[in-house]
């Protein structure tokens, strides 16, 4: 509600340590999300979830009933794919990404997503991102499914689930 307290998130979440994993539940941040928006105390003229992953949904629950549910209490889900190579990872990134989060992540009136390509653009990606959504420029029809991408580049069957999926990491 001030410069402050943006300030303060800021250095917050700067300080925040970084962490990885080999398991991403796109379906579980979604699941959150929808119930964090929910309990907001106050009403909201626009509702977006921001998504930010380096990898499809491979735990948890299906990705498609999330995206649904979210898309369903009209909240727009917008992305932010990361197709950095990880280090100290052995999966390396995992090809169109980006396609994938068109496809099957975002939706929603004006989704979108940004690519984020490298480390030196994260920051820049972020702002873009943030500015896009604070100014609300986007069509007045939106868009649930973007048909627009890649030339040659196949659709994905948003269906089909990795084999890890509908299931947790186990601890040990």
């Amino acid at each position: 509600d001030s410069a402050e307290s943006a300030r303060a998130a800021g250095a917050a979440l700067k300080a925040a340590p970084v962490s990885g994993g080999y398991w991403t539940s796109i379906s579980g941040a979604l699941d959150r999300a929808v119930k964090l928006v929910a309990a907001a105390p106050f009403e909201a003229t626009r509702r977006v979830i921001d998504l930010s992953s380096d990898g499809r949904n491979n735990a948890g629950a299906p990705l498609a009933g999330a995206r649904q549910r979210a898309l369903g209490k009209g909240i727009t889900i917008n992305g932010l794919p990361v197709l950095i190579m990880r280090r100290n990872f052995s999966f390396p990134p995992m090809p169109n990404l980006d396609r994938y989060f068109s496809d099957c992540v975002i939706g929603g009136p004006g989704a979108f997503s940004i690519v984020v390509e490298n480390y030196k653009d994260l920051a820049v990606s972020v702002r873009r991102k943030m500015i896009r959504e604070i100014a609300g420029t986007f069509s007045a029809e939106g868009r649930v499914r973007p048909v627009a991408g890649k030339p040659g580049v196949p659709k994905f069957d948003c269906r089909e689930e990795p084999p890890h999926a509908g299931r947790l990491p186990q601890a040990g």
